[in-house]
C-alpha cells in the first residue's frame, strides 16, 4: 500500500454493432483490488468504432472531472493511438497502462504495460517505482485474498453499451500453464537470442499467457476457487448462461468440479473450456465419468477455444505447440465423437477453436496441406473467420525474434493491416514467399467483403491455383 489514496479509470473495449465487448474478470477484479485498497477506480466502456471512440474520449475527457484529475488509466489490451494523445494533452501527468502482455507497435515510452498476473498488476499501480518481483498465487482467486470484482460500467460514446458488463462471464483458474516445452532447444529457433524483453522462453512460442506455475493448485483449493466466484456470480445473475472457464488445463479437475455442482445443487450451466489437445487425448481423462457428473448436474461442456493453431507440421513447430497435425485430426475427431454420442452433454457451438492460417513462413505448400484438411474435416464447425487468422508478433513472444533474425519484420504497417479488433497493435511482417503475399491478400479481401466459411477458402483455393500457374512449387 503506498498510503496515497488513487484515481484510476479502467477502460475496456466494445465493437460497435455486434455486442462484443474486449473485457475480462481481471479487469473487473483489478478494479475491485484497488476499491478494497482505499482507492478510487470506475470501469468504462469504449466504443470500437472507426472515429467514434476518439470523439466519445475526447468529450469524456472534456466533461468529467474525475477524468481530468486521474492519476491512472488502465486499458485493457487495446487502445487507440488518438485515445493516448487525447489523454496526454487533457492530463499530462495521468500514467497510462495497457493491461496487456504484450508492448503494442510503436506505443510511447511513456506507455506501460501491466502484466496478467493479479498481484503483480496492483503493485505496478500502487509502487511504480518498485522493481522487486512479487510471488504470485497458482489461482487468481485464492481463499486467502478479497474477491469483489466491479461489474458496473459506464458507457463512453453510443456504441459501448452501459450498465454491467456483457459478454460470457468467466471464472478464473489459474495463472499460468503447465505446457513447459523449452523454445530455446526447438530445432526451429537455432541462433535466436530470446533474452531481453521475452518473458518466458517454454510453451507456445506465440503465447502471451506462458506465465509460469501452472500446476501448483491444488483439486481442492482449485473447485473451492471456482466456486466461490459461481456463487457470487449467480446472486448478481441467476441465468447466466455460457460460463468461460479459464485455465489452460481445465480437464485436470473438470471430474471433482462438476461433482460439486451436483452436489451443491448448480444446474442448466454451459461451461466453456479449452483444453490443450494433447490433454483431451491424454488417457488419464475420465471421460466417462466425465459424461456421467455432466449429464446429472445438467451442465453442458463447450470446446471452444481449442488451439488446434494449424494443420501443418512445419507450422506447428515454429508455433513449439509440442503436438502433431495427427494428434489435432484425432482430437478434432475425438470432440465429434464426444458430441454424437452425448448431445446433451457436449457441444463446441461457438465456433471459436484457436487457429493461425498465415506466418511469416507459410509456403504455398503448407495453404495446400491446410487447406485439404480444413475441407475434409469440416472445420467450419469449429472456427468459422480463417480468413483473419494471421500470426501477432509482440516482443515478448520467441516467435517475434525469430521473424526479426529472419529479416521478416517491418518498420511500417501495410494497409489494412490491423484486420479486426480487440487486440493492441502488433508488429507488423511481410511474408518470406511472395506467392503467400498474393494468396493472404485475396484471402483478405474477401474476408472485408463480409464473405462466409467457404468463400475464404474458395478464395485461397483460386490463389493457389494461380500462384501454381506462374511459378514453379514452393
Amino acid at each position: 500500500m503506498t498510503g496515497r489514496r488513487l484515481k484510476v479509470a479502467l477502460f475496456e473495449a466494445a465493437a460497435p454493432g455486434r455486442g462484443d465487448v474486449f473485457g475480462s474478470e481481471r479487469l473487473s477484479l483489478l478494479a475491485g483490488d484497488l476499491r478494497a485498497g482505499g482507492h478510487r477506480a470506475s470501469v468504462h466502456v469504449l466504443g470500437l468504432g472507426p472515429t467514434t471512440e476518439a470523439v466519445s474520449f475526447s468529450r469524456w475527457l472534456a466533461a468529467d472531472p474525475f477524468a481530468r484529475r486521474c492519476d491512472a488509466v488502465v486499458f485493457y489490451r487495446t487502445v487507440p493511438p488518438e485515445l493516448l494523445e487525447a489523454l496526454r494533452r487533457v492530463n499530462p501527468s495521468c500514467r497510462v497502462l495497457l493491461f496487456e502482455s504484450g508492448r503494442p507497435f510503436k506505443a510511447p515510452a511513456w506507455l506501460e504495460t501491466v502484466p496478467s498476473g493479479r498481484l503483480a498488476a496492483l503493485r505496478r499501480l500502487e509502487r511504480p517505482r518498485s522493481a522487486a518481483p512479487i510471488p504470485e498465487p497458482a489461482l487468481y482467486v485464492p481463499a486467502d485474498l478479497p474477491f469483489s470484482p466491479v461489474l458496473e460500467r459506464v458507457s463512453i460514446g453510443r456504441s459501448s453499451g452501459s450498465g454491467r458488463r456483457a459478454g460470457v462471464p468467466e471464472l478464473l483458474g489459474r495463472l499460468g500453464c503447465p505446457y513447459r516445452k523449452s523454445v530455446g532447444l526447438n530445432p526451429a529457433f537455432r541462433g535466436v537470442k530470446l533474452g531481453g524483453r521475452v518473458f518466458l522462453d517454454r510453451g507456445c512460442s506465440m503465447c502471451l499467457f506462458r506465465t509460469a506455475g501452472g500446476s501448483r493448485a491444488s483439486e481442492a483449493d482449485w473447485t473451492g476457487s471456482i466456486l466461490r466466484q459461481l456463487r457470487w456470480l449467480l446472486r448478481l445473475r441467476p441465468a447466466p448462461g455460457r460460463l468461460r472457464l479459464c485455465d489452460h488445463a481445465p480437464l485436470d479437475f473438470l471430474g471433482p468440479l462438476l461433482s460439486r455442482l451436483r452436489a451443491e445443487g448448480f444446474r442448466g450451466l454451459t461451461l466453456a473450456v479449452d483444453p490443450r489437445v494433447d490433454q483431451l487425448l491424454s488417457r488419464r481423462v475420465d471421460w466417462a465419468g466425465l459424461t456421467r457428473e455432466a449429464r446429472s448436474s445438467g451442465t453442458r461442456l463447450d470446446f471452444t477455444c481449442v488451439g488446434f493453431e494449424n494443420f501443418s507440421q512445419p507450422e506447428l513447430d515454429r508455433l513449439n505447440k509440442g503436438t502433431t497435425v495427427a494428434q489435432n485430426i484425432a482430437a478434432l475427431r475425438f470432440l465429434r465423437g464426444l458430441r454424437a454420442a452425448a448431445p446433451d452433454v457436449f457441444t463446441h457451438e461457438s465456433a471459436a477453436a484457436g487457429f493461425i492460417l498465415f506466418t511469416p513462413w507459410t509456403t504455398l505448400r503448407d495453404l495446400e496441406t491446410n487447406l485439404r484438411l480444413l475441407r475434409a474435416l469440416d472445420f467450419h464447425e469449429f472456427r468459422r473467420d480463417l480468413a483473419a487468422a494471421r500470426l501477432r508478433l509482440y516482443p515478448e513472444l520467441p516467435v517475434y525474434h525469430l521473424a526479426a533474425r529472419d529479416g521478416l519484420l517491418l518498420d511500417s504497417a501495410p494497409e489494412g493491416w490491423a484486420l479486426g479488433s480487440g487486440y493492441a497493435a502488433d508488429h507488423p511482417w511481410r511474408f518470406a514467399s511472395g506467392r503467400t503475399e498474393a494468396a493472404y491478400a485475396a484471402v483478405r479481401r474477401t474476408a472485408e467483403a463480409g464473405g462466409r466459411f467457404g468463400d475464404d477458402l474458395a478464395a485461397l483455393e483460386l490463389a493457389l491455383r494461380q500462384a501454381r500457374a506462374r511459378r514453379p512449387a514452393a
